[in-house]
């Protein structure tokens, strides 16, 4: 009987070993199926439980999980059949929030997991998973401030199928200047673009170690261009500390009816919350205003769960619909205290609607839907400042970029679009903290409107049509575009709309300065602004222009402007507020800072004006841009007419202007009869135009050379040897010049002083190619020094030189050496290297106190070094001209005290150049000689 039994624990034994044998064979065989994530053994959060597994057929696929290895007792399964083959399949957790039924939560401890398709006949290697519920919130260190607004970027370009060349690539594309400023938005995907399904964590690493700040996009499960996992997410949030947070946009057309969607959001923001990320989210409204619904849903939860610091929710512009109603229900976020930061998500596929100036492509799109080569190509880049400059007035502190317009898709080296619009916004925002704070922001505002219960027949849908609550609101208050287009209405799949619905992006008034928030849901306590309760108004007291005027406009004055023309703070926002008309709008904005007392004028389609008011109460900061089209790229093949930014400042005396583009400054006018100054910018010479203005006058340094420009008509204070004369048929200015006809010299003794720098130039010809003039100097206690001129036109020679420890006086001389040559000259000029470089536009040197130190001068087109021995900015700007004025670097230094560029990447021929240090006290100059 033992014996019996004994065989039988035998054959049970071996039957269960076989089985395990069969299961380990059938994993081993099952080619199709190669699991990916989680790793074996990994640990996650249950929220965050994803399968992802690599594929070579369309399915059925089928996953198992059991909390026993060999699959015995309760499994749970999870079936999917892939439509579009793309190599792998993905199995994610629902939460069961809008469907019980469809729960797939696993509860904490060990599971194992395995996937099959073939209907069971093989399975993958089983994989072993920890599953834990801690969700322990963890701070969230990135502080966002308008002081420190945040860039997000999506970056799509094929540079990181190259990674030895991406590094050197990405310093183009995101410079040093603005980098702790920039996120980069990496998203997954199976397409031509991104990953192209390449292991996400080693992915995410490259930009980590390289220390660029990233989100990643967790798209879908389910789209080929933007996929992802909460569990590859988790795997980053652990291992990669760069690593912000996780971005994602447009779920709201599934996430207030799909398991799934809702699932991976909640998800998300419960994973940015547990790790101490931010979660970037953007959307819009789709037929319902979405974002009065989400906040309306969400209230209660996110103040018990805190998520303030976590969720930073945008609008985005894809599709307009509604807009102002997604802004007015993040404002409403803001102000209660639901969530911290706010902003806007900039996409050019909204230009779907559009097309080119003053045309309308709506019905169109009704009809066929996206077209890729469609209207959204000829989208201006433009476009994108001017909804920056809008979330800016509305209290947003964070600016996304959906496309890459910016740069090239195939090698991502940045063009047009990057270095006239992009960069040069972005470094003023920064450098001159043109974000206006939340103070000043909240000032503007005056009553909140109460949505009601937005489940209400009358309130859910964003029709515009009359008597429709949300268009009978717009009408009344931001006003509608006096156009047909605007103004008819369009039969499409979801019924009857008014036209303007989809159309309207920016507000058609600033009487509204930072527009009016909505309360994000009924009962909540009004925010309080300075001491007082926000006045709350019903959204069904606003039904008609008089319950507007009387329960709303009685707040806010009218205001005359036709462009949006506001002082926020200490900040200047103007930009044309129509989205595709080819129409000018007036405006004028009250200044009151020393001098200059206001600024208007006609500002086109696509320009803006940004501007600050300097601490010194005196000097105001502006910069002027204006769209340029460029039909070889996209975001330039907008055919708008380039057009001049035309600025007129009504001010109480002259005031002086500086800038480091003052070629591109065609007109400074002074009407002393009404005391305006009018600034008139061309556009096509230097695209964005940084200048100041205030009633500082610039002093010219003393020039130690006598009868200078030869205009006593004489050899006055000159000595000579050889052929010399003073006539007037050869000058570059004025009335006389010099002339050496054969081998001569004209040289002046000059007084110097010890250990001094000096600036020596004049402008020289020659008569013949082959031909040179020296200019030089020597005698000063110091090696001679000498630079020749040989162009056969007026050319302007420039040079530094040291006196030595003794010198006293120094010879310059112009010297012609060989008999056969002849040469002009005019102009001499010898002044001290104060930092006061104003003849070109630099502004005059007004803090030495910090002892800028610039080594080695003269240079070997080598390295250069710039330390500040006082140093006490956070930020500091370093630009550097050639002897005519054009800009050849520009560059931001983060917390930097010594600074070093390479002066033998900018490919420069020898001669003078100067540096511009710029910091938040003013600026340094200091010309160098590269030898």
């Amino acid at each position: 009987m033992k014996l019996l039994i004994m065989k039988k624990k035998i054959k049970l034994r071996f039957t269960v070993l076989c089985i395990k044998f069969m299961l380990a064979v059938g994993s081993v065989f099952a080619q199709n199926v190669i699991p990916l994530v989680p790793k074996n053994g990994e640990e996650l959060t249950d929220v965050a439980v994803a399968f992802k597994v690599k594929v070579s057929t369309d399915g059925p696929y089928k996953l198992q999980v059991s909390k026993n290895s060999d699959f015995t007792g309760q499994v749970l399964t999870q079936e999917t059949t892939i439509k579009h083959l793309y190599d792998h399949v993905y199995f994610i957790t629902s939460q069961g929030i809008h469907n019980p039924s469809e729960k797939f939560l696993l509860e904490p401890g060990v599971w194992y997991w395995r996937v099959s398709d073939d209907n069971e006949a093989s399975w993958s290697a089983t994989r072993s998973l920890r599953v834990n519920n801690d969700h322990s919130p963890k701070p969230q260190p990135w502080v966002i401030t308008p002081e420190k607004p945040l860039f997000h970027w999506r970056l799509r370009s094929l540079i990181m199928d190259n990674p030895a060349t991406a590094a050197a690539q990405l310093k183009k594309m995101v410079p040093d200047a603005i980098k702790d400023y920039v996120v980069l938005d990496l998203g997954h995907s199976f397409l031509y673009h991104m990953t192209k399904g390449r292991d996400l964590l080693e992915y995410s690493r490259f930009f980590n170690d390289l220390g660029y700040k990233f989100t990643f996009d967790i798209g879908t499960e389910d789209r080929k261009d933007r996929v992802g996992s909460l569990a590859e997410l988790e795997q980053v949030f652990k291992e990669l500390p760069n690593c912000v947070g996780a971005a994602t946009s447009e779920l709201f057309y599934r996430y207030y009816f799909e398991e799934k969607a809702r699932s991976t959001y909640e998800g998300a923001l419960e994973l940015c919350r547990k790790y101490g990320k931010m979660f970037v989210y953007a959307d819009m409204n789709h037929v319902r205003p979405k974002w009065v619904l989400y906040t309306d849903l969400n209230w209660d939860k996110f103040k018990n769960k805190s998520y303030a610091d976590y969720l930073i929710p945008l609008y985005k512009n894809t599709d307009p619909w509604g807009a102002y109603t997604c802004v007015s229900a993040l404002q409403g976020m803001k102000l209660t205290g639901m969530v911290k930061n706010i902003g806007i998500w900039s996409d050019e596929w909204c230009w779907e609607k559009f097309g080119q100036p003053n045309e309308y492509n709506l019905e169109n799109w009704h009809e066929n839907g996206h077209d890729p080569n469609g209207t959204q190509r000829v989208y201006p880049f433009m476009q994108h400042i001017k909804q920056y400059i809008y979330g800016m007035t509305y209290g947003s502190t964070v600016f996304a970029l959906e496309g890459n317009l910016q740069w090239s898709y195939q090698t991502g080296e940045p063009n047009d679009n990057h270095s006239r619009y992009l960069t040069p916004f972005v470094n003023a925002v920064i450098s001159e903290r043109i974000v206006p704070s939340q103070e000043a922001i909240n000032e503007n505002f005056h009553v909140i409107v109460n949505t009601e219960d937005i489940e209400r027949e009358d309130r859910k849908f964003l029709t515009y049509l009359e008597g429709n609550i949300w268009g009978d609101f717009l009408r009344s208050t931001y006003g509608i575009t006096d156009s047909e287009t605007y103004n008819k209405t369009l039969e499409t799949g979801r019924g009857t709309i008014y036209q303007s619905a989809y159309l309207e992006m920016t507000p058609n008034t600033d009487r509204y300065p930072s527009g009016i928030p909505f309360l994000p849901k009924q009962g909540v306590a009004p925010p309080i602004i300075k001491g007082t309760p926000l006045e709350v108004v019903k959204i069904s007291d606003l039904n008609t222009q008089s319950e507007v005027n009387a329960n709303l406009n009685v707040h806010y004055p009218v205001s005359s402007n036709q462009a949006y023309a506001r002082k926020i703070d200490k900040s200047i926002f103007v930009y044309n507020t129509l989205e595709n008309d080819n129409i000018k709008q007036s405006y004028n904005v009250d200044i009151n800072h020393g001098i200059i007392e206001s600024l208007s004028g006609n500002i086109d389609l696509m320009s803006y004006v940004i501007g600050k008011l300097r601490d010194d109460g005196e000097t105001l900061f502006i910069q002027a841009n204006a769209y340029v089209a460029n039909l070889g790229l996209r975001g330039g093949r907008y055919t708008l007419p380039t057009y001049p930014s035309i600025l007129k400042f009504k001010c109480q005396k002259k005031p002086y202007i500086e800038s480091d583009e003052i070629a591109a400054i065609k007109k400074q006018e002074w009407d002393s009869t009404n005391n305006i100054f009018t600034v008139e910018i061309d556009h096509s010479v230097a695209g964005a135009v940084d200048f100041t203005i205030s009633e500082n006058v610039p002093t010219e340094p003393a020039n130690f050379i006598s009868n200078n420009g030869f205009e006593l008509g004489d050899l006055s204070s000159w000595s000579n040897w050889g052929n010399i004369t003073v006539g007037s048929n050869n000058v570059n200015n004025g009335s006389y010049s010099a002339n050496i006809d054969g081998a001569g010299s004209l040289f002046q003794m000059v007084p110097v002083e010890p250990n001094t720098t000096y600036l020596l130039s004049a402008y020289g010809k020659v008569s013949a190619i082959g031909q040179q003039v020296l200019l030089g100097v020597k005698n000063h206690d110091a090696p001679e020094k000498t630079l020749a001129i040989k162009s056969t036109s007026y050319s302007k020679g420039s040079f530094s030189f040291t006196t030595g420890p003794n010198a006293t006086i120094a010879q310059v001389y112009f010297y012609v050496a060989n008999a056969s040559d002849q040469a002009w000259g005019d102009d001499f000029e010898l002044v001290k290297d104060t930092g006061t470089i104003l003849s070109n536009g630099f502004s005059k040197g007004s803090y030495k106190e910090r002892n800028i130190v610039v080594y080695p001068n003269p240079n070997s087109n080598g390295l250069l070094n710039i330390v500040q021995s006082k140093y006490d900015d956070t930020a500091t700007v370093i630009k550097v001209f050639d002897i005519t004025g054009r800009s050849v670097y520009t560059n931001r230094f983060i917390n930097q005290q010594n600074i070093q560029i390479d002066l033998s990447q900018l490919n420069l021929n020898k001669g003078t150049y100067f540096i511009k240090v710029i910091g938040s006290n003013g600026s340094y100059n200091k010309s160098i000689l590269i030898e």
